[in-house]
């Protein structure tokens, strides 16, 4: 079934010459902690942790 998939996507793949849409998955509350913990776990990097660019956002709700 594995291979299914991958033969799929190559075939996908080769069949798109430009990329049309991106996901992009955001985790609510990954702070850097959480995410350096992952990264100590995994012994490697997060893929998204290699991007060439990463933005930190901080909310503050004051009522």
């Amino acid at each position: 079934m594995k291979k299914v998939f991958i033969l799929i996507f190559l075939l996908l793949t080769l069949l798109s010459f430009s990329v049309k849409n991106v996901i992009y998955m955001i985790g609510d509350g990954m702070g850097i902690n959480q995410v350096m913990l992952a990264s100590y776990l995994e012994g490697r990097l997060m893929n998204f942790m290699k991007t060439q660019n990463i933005g930190l956002v901080t909310l503050l709700i004051v009522m």
